[in-house]
Order: structure tokens, then sequence, then C-alpha cells
């Protein structure tokens, strides 16, 4: 799951990201600032400067588009005895931030700059036929990316995880936006697929998942001088996530006593926007709905992610806040 993000064989997806302060606040969009100096660290969007600040920066955004890549590794076969430990890692690149405001606004994603999230699950189950249940401690982290500069200058690049690997060739200036690790899962990650027995198997196949999480933005990146404008301090995540269905770029294969669950990385930019090279070819969308802050400890905060071949779908709880114009 960025959420930032479970995976499958690819079905349909969306994502939601619900950051709350503590008792109190104003509901909205997350608002963010690709032109904000981010203290000692780089500053996203340099080409946007002027007029071009002035006419789309800061933005506010409910909802974006999404690209992922991920490898679910299951140490077992399908129908196999015993306990098996299982690992999923991955990326998830966000292809565009829909603006709600500015009108006319444009954040520029993946024209001047790159968002991009690695995570990793981990966990241990045990097969019933061709259906695996983690029924043992789970855990899971993320870590949000920031990339500075379009990948054809920065060299950020995107290949099929392999057990273990995100995926992800890293800019020469990509730094960390925030990391999250688990708190508790919600539902006991579960997968299954078309392939049964130990036999060699290429098919489909499709997991879940959900969990709250602990998410604490990386310094010097909230506020007015940073790309998180309205977040002030940690928050909690609640990722969940369901796939299944017609094969988008994503494929079980059991093979030499062990199963993986793998969306690739494909050669060719994200359809639709400005990224060139090989993208993460899962697909789905991202919204937001973030809570303002205030002084108290955060208490709760939600990330559902969905997509087209890896879904995610978070609680939501809302309330009234105003648009800074």
């Amino acid at each position: 799951m960025l959420d930032f993000r479970k995976y499958l064989v690819a079905g349909a997806a969306s994502v939601g990201l619900l950051l709350a302060g503590a008792t109190t606040g104003l509901a909205g969009p997350l608002e963010l600032n690709p032109s904000a100096p981010n203290g000692p660290l780089p500053t996203l969007d340099t080409t946007c400067t002027g007029a071009c600040i002035t006419a789309n920066y800061p933005f506010f955004t409910n909802n974006s588009n999404t690209a992922f890549a991920s490898d679910l590794h299951i140490s077992g076969t399908p129908g196999s005895a015993g306990v098996q430990t299982a690992l999923e890692t991955g990326s998830i690149l966000i292809t565009t931030f829909n603006v709600v405001a500015p009108p006319g606004g444009q954040s520029n994603v993946t024209v001047n700059y790159n968002v991009y999230a690695t995570f990793t699950i981990s966990g241990s189950g045990t097969w019933t036929g061709n259906a695996f249940t983690v029924n043992g401690p789970v855990t899971a982290s993320i870590n949000l990316v920031g990339s500075p500069n379009n990948n054809t200058t920065s060299g950020l690049n995107f290949t099929t995880p392999t057990p273990g690997t995100f995926g992800v060739t890293a800019g020469a200036q990509d730094f960390s936006l925030g990391t999250a690790n688990l708190i508790t899962a919600l539902l006991a990650p579960q997968a299954g697929g078309t392939c049964v027995g130990p036999a060699n198997c290429n098919g489909s196949g499709t997991t879940t998942f959900n969990g709250i999480f602990d998410f604490t933005p990386a310094a010097n990146t909230t506020g007015a001088t940073g790309f998180f404008v309205n977040l002030t301090g940690p928050m909690q995540l609640t990722i969940g996530g369901q796939q299944g269905g017609n094969p988008l770029n994503t494929f079980e294969f059991v093979n030499g006593g062990e199963t993986d669950f793998v969306t690739i990385a494909a050669t060719g930019g994200c359809t639709g926007t400005g990224f060139s090279g090989n993208c993460p070819a899962g697909g789905g969308s991202l919204s937001y709905d973030v809570a303002a802050q205030v002084p108290e400890p955060a208490s709760l905060s939600l990330l559902g992610i969905s997509l087209l071949g890896f879904g995610i779908a978070g609680m939501r709880r809302r309330r009234n806040q105003k648009l800074a114009a």
C-alpha cells in the first residue's frame, strides 16, 4: 500500500488520505507547496518561479492519480502445511495532484518534480487451499519521498520489484518527506490466487490489508516554509487494501516451492503525465481530507488507497473547514 500502499493481480482501486488533529479543527483538502524551501532539505520545484508560483502555489488537493509496482513473496505454495513467512515490498508514484484551488492552478508533479513512496509489509501465516492468511504478528513501514526535478534530470526511475526490494532507482537529490509505522492491523492480511498446489504456475490473485499507522512528517517539511503547509506534526494513518480480477500488469508465480504476486514496472511514461522512463504499471487514485491541527497530539488520520490492481479503502472522518484563498 502509499498508502501512501496490498496488492494483487489488477483490479480497480482508489485512495483516501485523512489527517486529523487531536480534538478540534476545520476540515478541508491537503495544502501543498512544491516551491517551499523545506529548511536545509531540497526544494521540490525550482523550475516554477515568479508568475508561475503566484498562479499555482501553494495549492489545495483532495485527490491524486497513482501508479505502483510491488512484490508479495510467500515462503510456500498454495495448500502448503505449517507456518509460512510473507514479505511485500514496492513503490507508489503520484502521477497527478488534482488541484481544487487556486482556480486553474497546476501541481506540476511528474513535470517539474516527483513524489513517490516505498513500503514494506511482513508477517507470517498459513495456507487454506489457495488462500493465505497472515495470522501472526504483522509489521509495516512506509517512506514518502520527494524527488526534485523531473526524472529525466534527477535520475529517478522504476523497475519491477524482486523479493525484498522496492524497484526504485532514486534521484540524486531525493529526500524523505515522512515515515509511518504500523500500530495495529485492523484486518488480517490475506492473499489468494488461481494457482493450486506446489506445481510451478503463472496465474492471477488478490491480497487485502487494513491497518492503522503512526505517520511522522520529516523535519522542515511542514508549515509555512514546508511542502505540507497545513500539517504541523505527527499523524496516524489507516491503510486498507483489496485487489482482484483482470490481468493489469500483475501476475502470480508459483516456482521453486515459493509464491510471488508481482505488479510490474513498464517501459515508457505513465499515461497522461510528463513522467518518462520506466513507470510503475499498476494504476489508481488517491484522495485527501485534512483536518486543521491543534497543539495537542494528533489523534486520527486515515490513508485509504485503492488502485487498478491494488486497492486500498479507508475510513473517513470529515469536519468543516474553509479554504484559504
